[in-house]
């Protein structure tokens, strides 16, 4: 009770699950670095803030002035990605209509588009003939616009006056005047209008427009009027009726197919937008480019009066469908306001843009395949409200009035995190930080002597925490998740960009989906949020991280599922039981045999893949290396040994716990202690392979015998009869040198003019038909093969529990097997 009534000082609020965060990290084994801790409210960072902001405003990228901005009531804020409820998750724009003011009874009729360049090709407009509408004193004009446009635009600094109230219907078949063509045409009615989008009044140009083609159709049957399409738009690849050429290729028959409406729209209007000219049906704009056109077409309606704009919501979540009812985390509805002496970070701002998309050429993203996202954030983003009323943070240096909102001041933290420690330990206070500080620490204008004249801080520490920050910066790599590329990684890159010497840009980004749970989304609603503490409580903070890591792929969502955590508590036992057993137990100090030196080749190569796997930002497949495939190789060792060999167990047991040490820290840490070690293994190096050659064929010699055990055990399950002894045949010579043939692109006609060969005919002739690829990967001399056989026997008739019997010659060949034998595979006839 206590702590809950702490937190109605918001900074308890924060200080709490601050530190329950920490220590949820420190009980994961975290290696962090908690001298550089600091809040949004530290006094020091306040400063840091601050001279971000003025470097910013110096830059010109930020502007002051009047915006229109998401807004919640509630709150008395603007509102941001961070404020909207689920805001993470979605992508938040904003739209502006173009509001033509078409002639109209006593005064205009009002109908809202995003092209008003189209203006040419209205045949009709459309209303609905269910929903309200209103006829209202607008700034001292007459207005015919829907009844829930009201509101909204008396929040975007209009003065709106309700005069009279009616339905849709009572408007339908009444004439209206589309300004500069000066066309009389009809009002009529279309369910499809959305009164909830702005005005609720929509002109028709069923040329350019699938929604009014598919429209007008049907309003031609229903109603028996002729609306003759009117091309405008002159493109390459389409007919003089464009949105009939989308309508037909896509079979769209009625208003009602919504989804392939939106599709073919955006196809179009990318199309025109971007490609399409202005016909001789605009008048004085023809031969214009559409998008040079619609701002001409905007000044003309300016001049006579006929255009205004208006605000509406452009929200929508990760499936790209709109957010009807977008709320604010307090669990109020947000709104769009137009606020007055507001300040924006200018993101619209076309050099500051291109300096984003340099330093995002910059960076790595990984997975590579996000990089689009953020290319379209960079494009897409324009004034962003960097201000709020009140809140923990920084003022903004230039208009203390202002709080500096969360997102806008968590861009460049990272620099902060380079001396923070130092500013602590120095305790240098906030009001000797100033601008001067900053500019010599992070851009090394001036001296350290030039700023402790003017700021008081003694120039060695200046020097220091210069030399700090040169060490540590650029930052190599940010992770987080994809949710954050909308608004915070973009944000980075530009502030960076706006802030930084290009080589202190960011250089790599790695993200990750969200965690989800049992196959669903973790949410309180559905009672499935797994805190970590009560993961570790359960499992260990050992099995928590291994589970992750592994489960972790950052092109797909990872699932936390409880029978799999329960699976890699059972393998993380099984490594720790090799190793406490390597501990205990003692064993010969004979010299290395074969086996002995293929499990140090084994161990060297699971070394190599571990070390390339995580140079690659891939922790799964170093895991699935140095743990699942070193347990296997170990398993197989154990199998082929009677007595264990002194030196390659203590050093694979060295070996080992360091491999596993990034993962498992906390098991590690027990089991390097009970190696006899005195260190920390988390201290100690991390393992480097040695050279492949040193240990030569032993790999390809123990691959051979597992396969061939494997073979032999595959033919038992299919023979299903007992077998008292194996044969195994070597192949002859002939066949190892064509072997050598193909692999140096010899033909039949080659093989055929060596004497040698070609008494073996037909036979070697088929050989030859083999392509290089076919072959064996690795393949011993037949010595080698012999030899590795031979050793192998005894192994061989323990595993499968009879005589084996190894030919160089078929001395004994009942059945004819020794003519099947090939290099790497030899005949095998079961007595």
């Amino acid at each position: 009770k206590e702590v809950v009534d702490g937190f109605k000082d918001p900074e308890n609020v924060a200080k709490f699950y601050a530190n329950a965060i920490k220590q949820d990290f420190n009980d994961m084994g975290y290696a962090i670095d908690w001298r550089r801790f600091f809040t949004t409210g530290d006094k020091q960072y306040n400063a840091f803030i601050r001279w971000q902001y003025l470097k910013l405003k110096e830059r010109g990228y930020i502007m002051r002035g009047n915006h229109a901005v998401y807004f919640c009531d509630n709150c008395g804020n603007p509102v941001t990605t961070d404020d909207i409820k689920s805001g993470d998750e979605y992508e938040i724009g904003m739209n502006e209509f173009f509001l033509i003011k078409m002639k109209f009874e006593d005064g205009w009729l009002v109908a809202a588009t995003l092209r008003p360049e189209t203006v040419f090709g209205v045949v009709n407009t459309w209303i609905h003939p269910g929903e309200k509408y209103v006829k209202a004193d607008v700034d001292g004009e007459i207005w015919y616009v829907a009844e829930g446009f009201v509101g909204k635009y008396r929040n975007q600094q209009h003065e709106v006056k309700v005069l009279e109230s009616f339905t849709g219907s009572d408007l339908v078949g009444k004439k209206l005047t589309v300004p500069i063509v000066e066309r009389e045409v009809c009002l009529l009615a279309a369910e499809f209008v959305d009164v909830d989008i702005a005005t609720g009044v929509v002109n028709s140009v069923p040329a350019h427009a699938p929604y009014d083609y598919i429209a007008g159709l049907e309003a031609e049957k229903k109603l028996g009027v002729e609306l003759t399409p009117i091309t405008l738009i002159k493109i390459d690849g389409y007919s003089d009726v464009p949105a009939k050429d989308l309508i037909e290729k896509e079979g769209i028959t009625s208003q009602l197919d919504v989804v392939k409406l939106e599709k073919v729209t955006a196809e179009l209007y990318k199309d025109e937008f971007y490609r399409g000219v202005m016909n001789e049906n605009c008048g004085e704009f023809e031969g214009l480019r559409v998008q040079e056109a619609k701002d001409q077409v905007i000044l003309k309606l300016k001049d006579m009066g006929q255009i205004g704009n208006a605000f509406e919501k452009n929200i929508k979540d990760g499936e790209g469908k709109p957010v009807s009812e977008p709320l604010c985390r307090c669990g109020s509805p947000i709104s769009i306001k137009v606020l007055s002496d507001q300040w924006f970070l200018d993101y619209g701002n076309g050099g500051w843009k291109e300096l984003a998309k340099e330093a995002l050429l910059k960076v790595d993203i990984e997975p590579e395949m996000y990089r689009k996202g953020f290319e379209h954030t960079i494009d897409w983003l324009h004034e962003w409200p960097c201000t709020r009323n009140r809140g923990l943070g920084t003022k903004l240096p230039f208009d203390e009035r202002w709080m500096i909102e969360s997102l806008s001041d968590s861009t460049i933290y990272m620099a902060y995190y380079t001396i923070a420690h130092r500013l602590k330990e120095k305790n240098i206070p906030e009001e000797k930080l100033k601008p001067e500080f900053f500019d010599y620490v992070f851009l090394g204008v001036g001296s350290a002597k030039e700023v402790s004249s003017k700021t008081g801080v003694d120039a060695d520490t200046v020097e220091k925490i210069r030399k700090e920050f040169l060490y540590w910066y650029p930052m190599d790599e940010r992770r987080t998740g994809i949710a954050h590329i909308s608004n915070h990684l973009t944000f980075m890159l530009f502030h960076h960009a706006a802030v930084f010497d290009s080589s202190f840009w960011p250089k790599k980004i790695s993200l990750n989906e969200m965690l989800i749970a049992e196959g669903r989304k973790m949410s309180k609603s559905l009672g499935n949020v797994i805190p970590i503490h009560h993961s570790i409580g359960k499992y260990g903070a050992d099995v928590v991280r291994l589970y992750l890591v592994y489960a972790a792929d950052p092109e797909t969502t990872l699932d936390w599922r409880e029978n799999q955590a329960e699976n890699t508590k059972r393998r993380l036992k099984q490594f720790q039981e090799h190793v406490e057993k390597i501990a205990l137990a003692s064993y010969e100090d004979a010299a290395e045999s074969h086996i002995d030196r293929w499990m140090m080749s084994r161990l060297n190569s699971r070394i190599k893949e571990a070390n390339d796997a995580l140079d690659n930002s891939s922790a799964r497949k170093a895991i699935q290396s140095c743990l699942y495939e070193l347990l296997s190789d170990i398993n197989w060792y154990m199998r082929r040994t009677e007595k264990q060999n002194n030196k390659v167990m203590a050093d694979l047991a060295d070996k080992w716990v360091r491999l596993m040490t990034p993962f498992t820290p906390y098991t590690c840490e027990e089991l390097w202690e009970k190696l006899g070690n005195k260190t920390m293994v988390t201290s100690e190096k991390y393992p480097t392979p040695e050279p492949a050659e040193d240990y030569g064929d032993v790999e390809t010699k123990e691959a051979y015998i597992m396969g061939l055990l494997s073979d032999i055990q595959n033919i038992f399950q299919v023979l299903k009869k007992d077998v008292k002894k194996i044969h195994l045949y070597v192949s002859p010579q002939w066949k190892y040198d064509a072997f050598d043939m193909i692999k140096d692109g010899k033909t039949i006609k080659d093989l055929m003019a060596d004497p040698t060969m070609r008494q073996y005919g037909k036979d070697a002739a088929k050989i030859m038909q083999t392509r290089a690829e076919q072959l064996p990967k690795n393949v011993l001399l037949r010595e080698g093969e012999i030899q590795t056989l031979s050793a192998a026997t005894g192994f061989l008739s323990k595993e499968l529990g009879v005589e084996v019997k190894v030919y160089d010659e078929p001395t004994y060949d009942p059945d004819g097997k020794s003519k099947f034998a090939q290099p790497m595979k030899p005949g095998i006839y079961m007595e």
